[in-house]
């Protein structure tokens, strides 16, 4: 018999990082979904992921919410994306994991 590990059980226990994003990029990062944006956004978001490709799974965002299924926002000037040009906005808090190969992780 063969024995595995749940992957919830792995996932759980891999390095992550959380960043505040404007909540108008989640359809984008965890649906792959750029309908709603304008071009100067999905231009924003596309500098987003080509920052930070190198250090963590895109493609692996989570939002935390509570029991509820309630994701809070939080109004911020000074945000995650800030440097990008991003504006001040609503955003969430997003958990990415990192990549086994980040220069981040392993520093």
């Amino acid at each position: 018999m063969t024995k595995t590990i749940p992957q919830a059980f792995i996932r759980k226990y891999e390095p992550t990082c959380n960043l505040h994003l404007p909540d108008f990029w989640a359809s984008a990062i965890i649906n792959n979904d750029q309908s709603g944006l304008e071009d100067e956004d999905i231009q924003e978001l596309n500098d987003f992921i080509e920052y930070w490709e190198d250090d963590i799974y895109i493609d692996r965002a989570d939002i935390p919410s509570d029991e509820n299924g309630c994701i809070e926002t939080h109004f911020m000037k000074y945000h995650d994306a800030s440097h990008l040009g991003v504006l001040a906005c609503d955003c969430f808090e997003y958990i990415f994991t990192y990549k086994p190969t980040s220069s981040l992780f392993n520093s």
